[in-house]
């Protein structure tokens, strides 16, 4: 049920909220949550989610208050799970401290729980309520919100560009467009998703390492290269540091290729698999299911415009997080962020329901969620 919140409460959720924050990237396939213990006012308890396998965050924000959780109110930006899984229900725990009331900010839309954490709360004499910054709260958890209810991973699509939309000059020059800052961010955004994929040109273009390295301790996503003839270089960086960095590669042919090709690159550590049919790309939405079967429920796009352009015109993309840095290359022949053929119309761009601007850096960003175009976008290119 929903009631009118206080601003005290909005303060206790945005706490809970800014927690939650701390566990991004760590606690795939689980949302990242934020819990916190309140008696009298003041707060006792604080906790968010480890990696899963670990407690939860009700618990350790329920451990800290200790004693004091009796009679208080438990603040949590997803509903208390009441399901044994690789750990304890919430909701016994709940009850057990002696908690009076649990507001969340959103009910879990896991078949498992979906309102009923909340039931078993009340069954107990536990007053509940939810909705509490609930657009915060979704938005902070909306890879996992998309994934439990449809088996599909969420995808964000990165570009970083001019001013004049160009990710390299005309004679393939690329480094650097954007600043260190930005680089840094894009670090983070790698450690936040479950898997990044780039196209074979971009690879054999910048062989970048697809890394999480803007601090000491980070999480590396799954690399997913889009290879339809496997020509993925045997000394490329994402081969050479599968042990230093812990993350997995994954090459995605076609049966076009050589066969002797994939048996090299698995010898290198590699996984390949073949895409189904006989077409000479890979089919991304068929790759998106994949990695969704795969576990995985957050993708990075990265590059280069070849994949965004099939990304976009699948019909592939939630979100869109697009780095401008202040400079102008110029040149017809320089390349652009989104290749393809492109809509044909104006009528036809994909435009964004929601969006924002930031400065990172020396350079904008612009993020946001998109929104069905007008007309049709064009083929998908894949």
């Amino acid at each position: 049920m929903s009631e009118e919140f206080t601003e005290p409460d909005r303060r206790f959720m945005r706490l809970a909220l800014r927690l939650a924050r701390k566990g991004r990237g760590w606690t795939s396939p689980n949302p990242s949550v934020g819990a916190v213990v309140v008696n009298n006012g003041q707060v006792v308890g604080c906790g968010f989610s480890r990696p899963a396998g670990q407690r939860h965050a009700e618990f350790f924000a329920l451990q800290e208050a200790g004693p004091r959780a009796r009679g208080a109110t438990l603040y949590s930006t997803l509903e208390p799970c009441c399901h044994i899984g690789r750990t304890p229900p919430c909701t016994e725990e709940i009850i057990e401290a002696g908690v009076k009331r649990v507001i969340a900010s959103v009910l879990d839309p896991n078949p498992l729980v979906n309102g009923r954490g909340f039931e078993r709360l009340r069954a107990a004499g536990i007053a509940t309520a939810s909705g509490l910054c609930s657009e915060d709260a979704s938005r902070q958890m909306e890879d996992f919100l998309k994934f439990i209810t449809t088996g599909l991973p969420f995808v964000t699509l990165k570009l970083a560009t001019t001013l004049d939309g160009r990710i390299a000059t005309r004679t393939g020059d690329s480094k650097w467009i954007t600043s260190e800052a930005s680089r840094r961010y894009v670090h983070q955004l790698r450690h936040e998703h479950d898997a990044v994929v780039v196209g074979i040109n971009t690879l054999l273009v910048d062989d970048p390492e697809l890394t999480a390295r803007h601090r000491r301790k980070a999480r590396n996503p799954c690399r997913v290269i889009l290879d339809s003839q496997l020509r993925t270089p045997l000394s490329s960086k994402v081969l050479k540091d599968l042990d230093r960095s812990g993350a997995k590669t994954l090459v995605i042919g076609t049966r076009m290729a050589n066969p002797q090709q994939a048996d090299s690159l698995r010898a290198a550590g590699a996984d390949v698999i073949f895409a189904p049919g006989r077409s000479k790309r890979v089919a991304l939405p068929w790759l998106i299911r994949h990695l969704g079967q795969m576990g995985c429920t957050s993708i990075l796009i990265e590059g280069g415009g070849e994949v965004a352009a099939s990304a976009l015109g699948a019909g592939l993309v939630d979100k869109v997080v697009w780095f401008i840095a202040a400079k102008i290359v110029g040149g017809k022949d320089a390349v652009p962020a989104v290749g393809g053929k492109g809509a044909s119309r104006v009528s036809e761009a994909i435009g964004f329901k929601q969006w924002k601007t930031r400065r990172i850096g020396d350079d904008m960003v612009v993020e946001g969620y998109l929104k069905p175009a007008e007309g049709k976008a064009g083929r998908n290119p894949s």
